[in-house]
């Protein structure tokens, strides 16, 4: 059964972005990858950033965006255990 959240889609570019018109913020965005489906290599925020208060002042920049629906399930699948001593790329 598939598990359908909204989400705010955007590629690496607005991603970035986000991240770094945040990031001294008390509240920060982080868009997430969309790591499986048909929405893979892009990036997310969920859809519920839109009605926060905090994040008021950016409502124009995520009325740009599309809302898409995503199989959290499928877009976002348990990473692979880490070997020794290495780290997850983003």
């Amino acid at each position: 059964m598939a598990n359908l959240r909204p989400f705010l889609l955007m590629d690496k570019l607005q991603a970035a972005r986000f991240r770094e018109e945040t990031a001294n913020d008390e509240n920060q965005l982080d868009p997430v990858p969309v790591r499986g489906g048909p929405h893979i290599n892009k990036f997310v925020l969920p859809e519920r950033v839109i009605f926060d208060p905090a994040f008021e002042d950016r409502r124009d920049a995520f009325r740009m965006l599309t809302v898409v629906s995503l199989d959290t399930d499928e877009a976002f699948p348990p990473e692979p255990p880490l070997e020794d001593g290495m780290r997850a790329a983003r």
